[in-house]
C-alpha cells in the first residue's frame, strides 16, 4: 500500500465514509500496533496512522493548540485512539510533565459516586420571601413580571411590589437576590435585557429597574461567587457589576467575573468590547481592558494578564484548564459536585490544560488524577488528594 491510498484509508475511517473491509483492515493495523507486533506498513504510514489519529481526537474534543502537540507518544497516543474507534468517550489532559493521559475509568467505586451539579436557584424577592425556582428550567426574565424563559408566570407586578410599603423588616428595600447552591447553576435576564450565568455556589443581587439610589444615572447589581455577563449596551446608564474588592464598569460587552472568597484575588476576563476594573480598597488601582486580557485584584495589587481564551466553558457545560495548579481544578469540582476536598500530605505540584464535560459523574473526573500519578479517595463526601 502506498503512502497515498493509505492517507485516504485514514481519512475515509475517520469520515465514517470507509467499507466494511477497509475498516477491518485498519482496525487490525491498529490492533497489532497496540500489542507491539510488527507492521507490515512502511515507517512512514505508520507515523501517518499515528498524527492523523490524534489530529483527529485533538480537533474532535478542542484539547491542546497545535503547536503543543505530541504526536510519537504511541501507546499513550494508540490509547486514545481506540476510545475513537470504538466511539467511547476519552477525556485528554496534559500535566506540567508534557505526558498525555486518556481517562476510560477509575477506580473510584460507584457506590460513592456523585452525580454533576443542575440548573438550581433559589429567588429571595423584595419582601424576603425565598422561592425555589424550577431544575426543569434554565432561567428566569425580569420585567413587570418575573417569569421563567419560557414565559411561565413567578411572581406579577414586580414594579408594584417594589414600591409596595408592605415589606419584610429583614429585607434589603427594593433588592431582589439570585443565589445558586453548590451543585447549581442558573440564568437570569434582567430588565434592560442583559443576560447573565450564575455559576454555582453564587449570589446576584439587583432591584427590578437596576437603579441605585445613590446612582440613578447607573444600572448596578453587586456580586459573590463567578457569572458571566452579556451587557445591553446603554451609552446614557454604564453597567456597574460590584464584587469583592473591585467594581466593573461597562456601556455594553461580554466578561467573566470570578469573585470566589476562596480565591487569592477577584478575576475580571474580557471576552468583546471593553471594562474599566477599579479596586474598591485603592482607587488609584484601575485599569481598562481588552478583549483576551484579564485583571486580578486582590488586597495589595491589581494586574492585567492574558486570559484563559475559553474561560467561559462553564456556561457551555464544560470545564476548561490551561496550565491550572490543581487544587484550582479541586475547587472547581468541589463546588459543582458539592464535595469538600483534603490534601493529607500537601498539594501535589500538577498542573492541567484541557476541557472536560461538566455534565458526567465525579468519578470519571477523579479517574484523571490517578493517571497522572495523584492518589484519590472519597469518604464521607470529603475527597482526599495524595501524591
Amino acid at each position: 500500500m502506498n503512502k497515498l491510498n493509505f492517507n485516504r484509508l485514514v481519512n475515509a475511517y475517520l469520515d465514517g465514509s470507509a467499507s466494511d473491509a477497509d475498516k477491518a483492515l485498519l482496525e487490525a493495523y491498529y490492533e497489532k500496533l497496540r500489542a507491539g507486533e510488527s507492521l507490515t506498513l512502511a515507517k512512514e504510514e505508520e507515523e501517518v496512522l499515528q498524527e492523523m489519529m490524534y489530529d483527529d481526537i485533538i480537533s474532535a474534543i478542542h484539547i491542546l493548540p497545535k503547536k503543543r502537540r505530541i504526536v510519537r507518544l504511541w501507546p499513550r497516543v494508540a490509547i486514545a485512539a481506540s476510545l475513537l474507534l470504538t466511539v467511547a468517550i476519552g477525556i485528554w489532559f496534559s500535566t506540567n510533565s508534557n505526558d498525555k493521559f486518556s481517562l476510560t475509568s477509575s477506580s473510584i467505586q460507584p457506590a460513592t459516586d456523585f452525580a454533576p451539579g443542575k440548573n438550581t436557584a433559589t429567588l429571595t424577592d423584595i419582601n424576603g420571601n425565598i422561592i425555589q425556582l424550577s431544575d426543569a428550567k434554565n432561567g428566569i426574565v425580569i420585567s413587570e413580571d418575573i417569569r421563567y424563559d419560557d414565559h411561565t408566570m413567578i411572581i406579577s407586578n414586580v414594579e408594584t411590589k417594589e414600591h409596595s410599603d408592605i415589606r419584610n423588616q429583614n429585607a434589603e428595600t427594593g433588592m431582589m437576590k439570585l443565589t445558586t447552591p453548590r451543585g447549581g447553576m442558573y440564568r437570569i435576564t434582567l430588565s434592560d435585557g442583559t443576560k447573565v450565568w450564575l455559576n454555582s455556589a453564587s449570589r446576584l443581587t439587583y432591584t427590578a429597574t437596576l437603579t441605585n439610589n445613590n446612582r440613578p444615572h447607573e444600572r448596578s447589581v453587586k456580586l459573590e461567587g463567578e457569572a458571566y455577563f452579556e451587557v445591553v449596551k446603554d451609552k446614557s446608564r454604564p453597567f456597574i457589576v460590584e464584587s469583592v474588592g473591585q467594581k466593573v464598569e461597562v456601556l455594553g460587552t461580554h466578561f467573566n467575573v470570578n469573585s470566589y472568597s476562596d480565591n487569592e484575588g477577584t478575576i475580571t476576563s474580557l471576552i468583546e468590547g471593553s471594562v474599566r476594573v477599579s479596586s474598591t480598597t485603592n482607587l488609584e488601582r484601575r485599569a481598562i481592558l481588552v478583549p483576551g486580557q484579564q485583571s486580578v485584584i486582590n488586597k495589595t495589587m491589581l494586574t492585567v494578564e492574558k486570559a484563559n481564551t475559553n474561560v467561559i466553558a462553564w456556561t457551555q457545560g464544560k470545564f476548561s484548564f490551561y496550565e491550572t495548579p490543581i487544587d484550582d481544578v479541586m475547587k472547581q469540582l468541589s463546588r459543582w459536585y458539592n464535595i469538600e476536598v483534603s490534601y493529607p500530605n500537601g498539594i501535589p505540584n500538577k498542573k492541567f490544560t484541557g476541557d472536560i464535560n461538566r455534565n458526567v459523574n465525579l468519578s470519571e473526573l477523579l479517574g484523571l488524577l490517578e493517571f497522572s500519578g495523584v492518589k484519590v479517595t472519597i469518604k464521607d463526601k470529603k475527597i482526599f488528594v495524595n501524591k
